[in-house]
């Protein structure tokens, strides 16, 4: 039998999309997260109801998002950047954190560029996340409204993430499962063209980047 997380991990390696992967020939477009060690564990989960909000350019398909289990997000949905009308980079700015300015809020997996912003997005989701370090149950680590997009270069597609709080740009704000008290996280290159890397803060500073200190 056939893996498909293994085809789609091979074939965003090499830069090449999978469009032959569901009953309807959507694009299955994979986007992960990684945390300072290999048994770090990450889920998404829904954010409301039984449906990811989500946006994508009018007149695509959009089918389903879902949690592969891999700490990776697979999002079912074609692709064409929305250069006219701006419909998802305007449902992010009427869904992301209050206050926080859009200048500061992103972060591109594909280039590590820590500034600037996307021109123009060929969707966009949104979820809660958790976060397991080491894959411990009494290690958690809850993120709420967190915006994650796909856009595109001249050669391929690029992912870009959305700080969720004001406090610092290109940061992720959650909360500490035991003692629901904040915990920073900044958004870094990941080890591939669709993945991001998520580092605590050294003693939950966030005037400067830090190491893991669990």
């Amino acid at each position: 039998m056939v893996n498909k997380k293994n085809i789609l991990k091979l074939s965003m390696a090499i830069g090449v999309s999978v469009t032959s992967l569901n009953a309807y020939s959507v694009p299955t477009n994979q986007f992960c997260l990684q945390g300072d060690n290999k048994n770090d564990k990450i889920f998404y989960r829904l954010r409301v109801g039984d449906y990811y909000p989500h946006s994508i350019t009018a007149g695509k398909k959009y089918l389903e998002t879902f949690d592969g289990g891999d700490n990776c997000l697979y999002i079912d949905a074609e692709r064409q950047l929305d250069s006219k009308n701006h419909e998802n980079i305007n449902w992010i700015k009427a869904n992301m954190a209050e206050g926080l300015a859009w200048q500061d809020a992103f972060f591109s997996t594909t280039d590590g560029a820590s500034k600037g912003t996307p021109q123009a997005l060929n969707f966009a989701v949104k979820a809660n996340l958790v976060f397991l370090v080491k894959g411990n149950f009494d290690d958690e680590y809850d993120c709420y409204n967190v915006i994650i997009a796909q856009g595109s270069t001249s050669t391929r597609n690029n992912w870009w993430m959305v700080s969720n709080n004001n406090d610092k740009p290109h940061t992720l704000k959650c909360y500490d499962y035991l003692t629901d008290q904040p915990v920073y996280f900044y958004m870094a290159k990941g080890s591939d063209i669709h993945t991001l890397k998520l580092t605590r803060s050294q003693n939950n500073s966030i005037s400067a980047a830090g190491t893991r200190f669990w």
